[in-house]
């Protein structure tokens, strides 16, 4: 039986703040466990279930903005990797 937490790290630089990155999928669902260099609170995020939906989501809920910012972020990193 595979393993359902695969993981892998990366790191971005967003208005000067290291952002390491490890990127987990849950069943069907990836996840992104942000840590950042600036003393912030970690955060996970996950783009929404919607169709056609390229928003960002915190999980929990309730730090969307940053999961829209982050999310962004790491959407053009994996682009051009």
């Amino acid at each position: 039986m595979a393993n359902i937490f695969d993981s892998g790290w990366f790191n971005l630089e967003l208005d000067h703040v290291n952002l390491e990155v490890s990127e987990h999928t849950v069943r069907n669902l990836v996840v992104y466990h942000i840590y950042f260099s600036d003393g912030r609170k970690p955060l996970s995020i996950t783009k929404a279930l919607k169709p056609g939906a390229t928003n960002w989501i915190s999980l929990p809920r309730g730090r969307e903005q940053e999961a829209e910012e982050f999310g962004s972020a790491i959407r053009e990193y994996l682009n051009k990797k």
